[in-house]
């Protein structure tokens, strides 16, 4: 059996808030719990939740506490880039703390996602109907699956990924099959930690716990190192390496470029005959178009092996008028 389990991680059990605050020039005195929740665990959120989360807040006064979380907007500050250089720097004990501080935010946040206290968009781009054996998007297209599935492959899930527990709900509850496991890759740990602790807000601790690590698995490592792990793990094992029913690659053009040509590659080997691949993304739109356009994708999941003859691709307008109208590509590939 494929081994799904998340690599460890080394950090401090204990989260230093005034260490932190120091050291970014904050006076220690705001290291309450009142303001963790109504500043701190916001910022982190906004930084780490790859822009889904962006958040507002009243003005601060304090000079300080403005540079640092904006005037209005947790975005607009300079404690955001400095966790996030904490994070990717070479001091392992600030690693830690800034780890433990994107899990807590995560958490907190699960919590008012749920409560509806933070309005998130409350519709699924995609959606797996096991019953229909459709894989639907936007709205209103869809691809047939050959069988119910039992492994969805989820590159760069996003808070998108609540949308799959929801799904997976509905189908337990029903009692009409075992849900399929959502295998969630992604970068990092505050999608992961918030899926986790969507699923303890959402569907109580009972069920929770039945379903992590069973049909949850999340990882943090990325998608192409998950996914190669995943690869070279059946090898050593000399088992199947065929794992998926579906690979989806939705939402994903603004992550590195080598991340998303690998898992790409990767899906074509880790899905099953007949599996399924959903490519979603905005098409380039000129010379310094800096995402991953579905073009560029589109290619590289030919050359990985996918055939043209077995895909089939819908021409979409994606946002609204009011955010910016995207022209968009999707794919549906078939092994």
């Amino acid at each position: 059996m494929v081994n799904f389990e998340q690599p460890p991680t080394a950090t401090d059990s204990t989260l230093k808030v005034e260490s932190l605050l120091e050291q970014a020039g904050i006076d220690s005195r705001y290291a309450t719990i009142e303001f963790m929740g109504s500043v701190l665990f916001p910022c982190t959120a906004s930084t780490f939740s790859d822009g889904e989360i962006i958040l507002a807040h009243q003005p601060m006064e304090d000079p300080t506490l403005q540079e640092q979380f904006g005037h209005t907007r947790f975005d607009q500050g300079k404690f955001g880039t400095y966790l996030r250089e904490l994070f990717e720097g070479p001091d392992e004990i600030m690693r830690g703390q800034v780890d433990l501080l994107i899990r807590q935010s995560a958490a907190y946040m699960a919590g008012r996602v749920t409560r509806r206290e933070i309005q998130l968009p409350n519709s699924p781009t995609v959606v797996v109907d096991s019953a229909a054996k459709k894989l639907r998007f936007d709205k209103t297209l869809e691809a047939d699956l050959v069988e119910q599935p039992k492994v969805v492959l989820d590159y760069g899930p996003g808070l998108q990924g609540r949308f799959h527990i929801h799904q997976q709900l509905q189908d337990w509850r029903n009692n009409r099959f075992r849900p399929y496991t959502h295998l969630a890759l992604g970068k990092g740990p505050f999608i992961n930690t918030f899926l986790q602790f969507y699923w303890k807000e959402y569907a109580g601790p009972r069920a929770a716990e039945q379903a992590i690590g069973k049909i949850y698995i999340g990882r943090e490592d990325g998608m192409a190192d998950a996914s190669n792990t995943f690869i070279e793990g059946s090898k050593r094992r000399a088992i199947p390496v065929e794992i998926a029913d579906i690979a989806l690659a939705s939402g994903i053009h603004l992550a590195g470029q080598g991340e998303i040509f690998t898992a790409l590659r990767n899906a074509f080997t880790l899905l099953r005959p007949n599996g399924v691949l959903l490519v979603r993304a905005p098409k380039a739109a000129n010379d310094r178009t800096t995402f991953t356009s579905a073009e560029q994708m589109v290619e590289v999941a030919l050359d990985a092996g996918f055939s043209l003859e077995k895909t089939r691709f819908f021409n979409t307008i994606t946002g609204s008028n009011s955010s910016g109208a995207t022209a968009s590509l999707s794919a549906v590939f078939r092994k």
